[in-house]
């Protein structure tokens, strides 16, 4: 199972719970003013109880919320950087399938033309690099 599905599923059960959570609290809430007419302490716990359930449930969503929000933020760009091997002349491009460290790219230099670009690093670009760029 990929990654994606993988948190997609955590989050459907998530939001179930969630939802559990909030039918309790108002269940809670409507037993509570029920029995408020009697003034008994049960019905005050009740109450209160189906109240902070609810506003924990309004927190979990809200978590929910801000995490799916972040994991779209966080993209990282895998970078390819070539070096040519008769100028040393190096250039970064992105990462294509099937690359790797040593591999004769086939690329023509920028600066001296010659067609022996060699893949010297394959790394991660975190956030904070791809803004400076």
């Amino acid at each position: 199972m990929s990654e994606e599905k993988h948190g997609e599923s955590y989050m459907i059960v998530f939001f179930f719970i969630i939802s559990i959570s909030v039918l309790l609290g108002v269940v809670l809430i409507w037993v509570g003013l029920q029995g408020a007419s009697s003034g008994s302490l049960n019905s005050m716990i009740q109450f209160l109880l189906g109240i902070t359930t609810i506003a924990v449930a309004a927190k979990m969503m809200s978590d929910l919320m801000e995490t799916k929000k972040k994991e779209k933020e966080h993209k990282y760009d895998i970078v390819t950087v070539l070096q040519c091997r008769s100028c040393g002349t190096k250039m970064e491009r992105p990462t294509r399938d099937g690359e790797y460290v040593g591999m004769v790219a086939g690329e023509k230099c920028q600066k001296c033309g010659a067609n022996s670009m060699i893949i010297r690093f394959i790394y991660c670009k975190t956030p904070l690099e791809q803004s400076v760029d």
